[in-house]
């Protein structure tokens, strides 16, 4: 897999995530964190986390959205971490 194959598979992330809450009704904000695994079958394996919990109404299908993606030929597994402020954030610090 290239630099440039995986800052598009990040890239379409990104807009899956941005297309999804940009749909749903405002709502206070949170953090969410996505943990993307990547292996040779190019099915990722996607887990999230919330901040604060519970999970908003407008995170509801992202998971859904994100595994339907198309993703890059690795030849081993691959880690991804991505935090998304979501409706402003939570205000906590992300560190």
């Amino acid at each position: 897999m290239s630099s440039r194959e995986l800052s598009r598979y990040i890239a379409a992330i990104g807009r899956a995530v941005g297309d999804h809450v940009a749909g749903a009704a405002r709502a206070p904000g949170c953090d969410l964190r996505l943990e993307v695994q990547l292996d040779a079958r190019r099915r990722p394996s996607v887990s999230l986390g919330v901040r604060p919990a519970p999970v908003p109404a407008a995170i509801d299908g992202v998971l859904t959205r994100v595994e339907a993606l198309a993703a890059p030929v690795v030849r081993g597994p691959v880690g991804l971490r991505l935090v998304f402020a979501v409706h402003g954030g939570s205000g906590d610090d992300l560190g």
